[in-house]
């Protein structure tokens, strides 16, 4: 059993929590479930309308069935055609004391390209009874919603509207029913009167129906709990308070509002095995589901501190087909502990504030979270108050009732706190824009939240995104740069230790001036209006990096065009030539754990390769050596017999000029590339100096007199010069 580093997303009160030695050990990975992806040469194919096919239909798994209780039908992981996910599945497994061997076995079968864990992501949190609450909001609201008071921050049921100037942003724009939203979650009460989701629009991913995204028919939805931390209706509310907080109906003369009312919601039931309601499991057949049927927006109030290849590869076919997806950065309080989904390629990681518009104690922060939104508490003269964002419940109130609040006693509305709820608000938000705006995708809404947003009240040691802050729906509605032309066409593109920009120019016939780059949401460099492209040095710890290109014109500037990065931990891998000048080696640089270094070795006259080696080990006896890279920078030797020829013409793949040659100690080397290895050798093969990603000119200082070899080498091949110091 492993106990998993975080569980968030529904804190019911009191602090955001980690698991602690008092609470019940729960499992990180399902135990009885894998991801499989076969090579492409052996993926059974599936008609474009269905997503199950028999275990019986795959050569590898067949005779895997009975030993391990493989369940009779794999689920095809498809999402929007993404070729990869067409060929990965989900197996399901009875003997779940055997995972690990399973998972051992299937990375042996030559049809499997790659097997890898299914994560639970989890909903679970503390109750405080009994602590100061913000005064509820008046009974009577006229004609309009109950629950909603309008321009209060001290409201206990929509001081998180007033906030984000809600009422400006509607008097604006109204939700339109063609933007579908998605809540996926533990479950969603499609029946509330203030959703009132229609049956098409409803999932259940463990059933794989549609028509009902509700919680289990066991859960007692009016029981009325005496203690909060075990009230499984509470629980398994969840969803449906984040489907609330995104867009319950507003005007109907019921209940509360929302900054998405209008918007068509989506619920999207990924129920855990735990009765208590506190996990989600299989959420991202729930995602594609979502995206599958019309999805312009999927929020997500649930994460972990890892994630599977296979999910990186879904919410990547949703940002590539312009889905926005809105993802919560975590309740736990940590500083720059990335979460994900949330800090994945084109996802809007989403913190949360109080209503004095300070970074709320629970939430994760660091420059990686690129928005936030109220998510609670609330600070009543100076105290941190178990303040919440009032929404739609399954079960009838129980944090409010026993907190000795009576106003929505015997109601389907309660309060909860997190980023989980910080999450549908901006979720709601982005709903509304694209009702403006339907082209809006997923890089451009981030610059309009981003562009548009209220600063942060200082909170000591904590931060979001450099000159991001907390969402202005008003401001966002407002925005009149959305049709001023942007860059087209914006990419980027790692090479070894550099990230290359490259776009095309704005449909435009104003005089573009020049180009500004931003990394992170920093301002980078400005680039002539002639160039295209654009070059930053990056390091080689695992980052995600936010781009955006702006242009400036004679008499305006663009919003940013927004492209995404991951880049992975890397690591150099190197090789030397012993006796030097013996040979040349090819496909050396920087390289990421899983890589394959391609190295091939070439002789030169006078010379015979013998073998590889690292440290004492020997790696094989051919020319070509696939060496697959691990987490460590690698040091090779490539082992020749013999001496170079005096005559030997050594082969010039890159061009090199060393001058002054013969030098008094003092030389320059001009050569190719921005990312060379520049290794100086003594005639008996000793390493004398060594340089690492020089640029295409170097200044070197030699003390010993004598012949020395040079050798240059990087991606793109290798040269190898002599140079005589006097």
């Amino acid at each position: 059993m492993k106990t998993p580093t975080l569980f968030w997303g529904l804190l019911l009160g009191g602090a955001a929590l980690a698991v602690t030695s008092g609470q019940a050990q729960t499992n990180t990975y399902q135990d009885d479930a894998l991801y499989v992806r076969f090579k492409r040469t052996a993926a059974p194919k599936l008609p474009a309308d269905t997503r199950t096919i028999a275990v019986g239909k795959t050569e590898s798994l067949v005779k895997m069935q009975s030993a391990y209780g493989l369940h009779k039908e794999m689920t095809c992981m498809r999402t929007l055609g993404q070729p990869v996910l067409e060929r990965t599945f989900m197996i399901r497994l009875d003997s779940t004391g055997k995972i690990e061997r399973l998972l051992a076995e299937l990375q042996q079968e030559d049809q499997i390209e790659l097997v890898e864990r299914v994560p639970v992501y989890y909903l679970q949190g503390n109750f405080a009874a009994g602590q100061s609450e913000a005064l509820p909001a008046k009974d009577d609201a006229g004609q309009g919603d109950p629950y909603y008071e309008s321009g209060s921050l001290s409201s206990a049921s929509s001081w998180h509207l007033n906030m984000i100037h809600a009422e400006e942003a509607w008097s604006r724009q109204q939700g339109n029913a063609n933007v579908k939203v998605a809540v996926v979650d533990n479950a969603v009460w499609g029946e509330h009167p203030d959703l009132q989701i229609k049956p098409e629009n409803q999932y259940n991913v463990r059933s794989g129906q549609e028509g009902n995204s509700a919680p289990p028919v066991n859960v007692q939805q009016n029981t009325n709990c005496s203690d909060a931390n075990n009230c499984a209706p509470y629980n398994w509310s969840h969803g449906t308070h984040c489907a609330g907080a995104v867009g319950a109906i507003r005007g109907n003369g019921i209940g509360i509002a929302s900054i998405g009312s209008g918007v068509t919601l989506m619920g999207v039931s990924c129920p855990g095995t735990d009765p208590s309601g506190l996990a989600v499991s299989n959420a991202f057949q729930g995602v594609s589901w979502a995206a599958s049927h019309g999805a312009k927006v999927i929020s997500l109030s649930w994460g972990n501190y890892s994630i599977s290849q296979t999910e990186r590869a879904i919410i990547q076919a949703c940002i590539d087909n312009g889905i926005v997806v809105v993802a919560a950065a975590g309740n736990n309080g940590y500083k720059d502990a990335p979460m994900y989904p949330a800090n994945l390629p084109g996802v809007i990681s989403v913190g949360s504030v109080d209503n004095n518009k300070q970074i709320s104690s629970f939430s994760n922060n660091g420059d990686w979270v690129c928005i936030a939104a109220p998510g609670g508490k609330i600070i009543q003269n100076g105290t941190e108050t178990q303040g919440c964002i009032f929404s739609t419940t399954y079960c009838m109130s129980q944090r409010y009732r026993l907190g000795g609040h009576s106003f929505a006693n015997g109601q389907n509305y309660d309060g909860m706190f997190g980023t989980s709820m910080a999450t549908p608000v901006v979720s709601g938000l982005c709903g509304l824009l694209l009702s403006a705006d339907s082209t809006i995708d997923p890089y451009l809404m981030r610059e309009i939240l981003v562009s548009t947003a209220q600063p942060l009240t200082a909170t000591a040691g904590k931060n979001f995104a450099p000159n991001s802050g907390i969402i202005d729906a008003g401001a966002a509605i407002r925005l009149d740069k959305v049709n001023v032309p942007r860059v087209r066409n914006l990419t980027a593109e790692r090479q070894d230790l550099n990230v290359i920009l490259r776009w095309e120019k704005p449909q435009s016939e104003k005089t573009v001036k020049a180009y500004q780059v931003f990394s992170n949401n920093v301002f980078l460099a400005e680039v002539p209006n002639q160039e295209l492209s654009y070059t930053q040095e990056i390091g080689k710890s695992e980052a995600l990096y936010h781009y955006g290109v702006r242009v400036i014109y004679d008499n305006d500037t663009s919003l940013r065009a927004g492209v995404d990065l991951a880049v992975p931990e890397l690591f150099d891998i190197e090789a030397t030539v012993q006796p030097a000048g013996c040979g040349t080696v090819t496909g050396t640089g920087i390289f990421a754990t899983g890589d394959t270094a391609r190295l091939k070795v070439k002789a030169t006259d006078g010379c015979t390769f013998s073998r590889w080696m690292e440290e004492s080990e020997i790696l094989g006896r051919d020319t070509v050596l696939d060496y697959v890279i691990g987490k460590a920078d690698v040091r090779l030797r490539a082992i020749f017999s013999g001496k170079p020829s005096a005559n030997s013409v050594f082969e010039q793949t890159l061009s090199v000029n060393v001058y002054p040659n013969p030098t008094s100690g003092k030389f320059s080397i001009d050569m190719e590339g921005e990312d060379n290895l520049v290794e100086i050798f003594s005639l008996d093969g000793t390493l004398v100096d060594c340089h690492k990603h020089v640029g295409n000119r170097i200044e070197v200082s030699l003390t010993g007199t004598g012949t020395y070899l040079i050798r240059i080498s990087n991606r793109n091949g290798n040269a190898i010069r002599k140079i005589v110091v006097k």
